[in-house]
């Protein structure tokens, strides 16, 4: 298990790796199974868990709440 320092340091790390990228795939679960779609990153100096700013009335928000760890896909042009 990390610490506090490793977990900001690899968190910069992947800040870094991502800055520019627009769009990436987020993988959530759900009863049938995992399920991708497509969401906007949003632009921010630095942050510990890339943001996917969201509404709480959506399906997607119901399959966080039941299975909040999620995967994360980004690649570049």
């Amino acid at each position: 298990m990390m610490n506090n320092q490793e977990h900001r340091e690899a968190a910069e790390t992947v800040s870094h790796l991502i800055k520019g990228i627009e769009i990436a795939m987020l993988i959530t679960v759900t009863e049938e199974g995992p399920v991708s779609r497509p969401m906007k990153m949003q632009e921010v100096e630095f942050a510990e868990n890339p943001l996917f700013p969201d509404k709480s009335d959506t399906d997607k928000y119901g399959h966080l709440q039941q299975h909040p760890e999620v995967k994360a896909r980004a690649a570049r042009d």
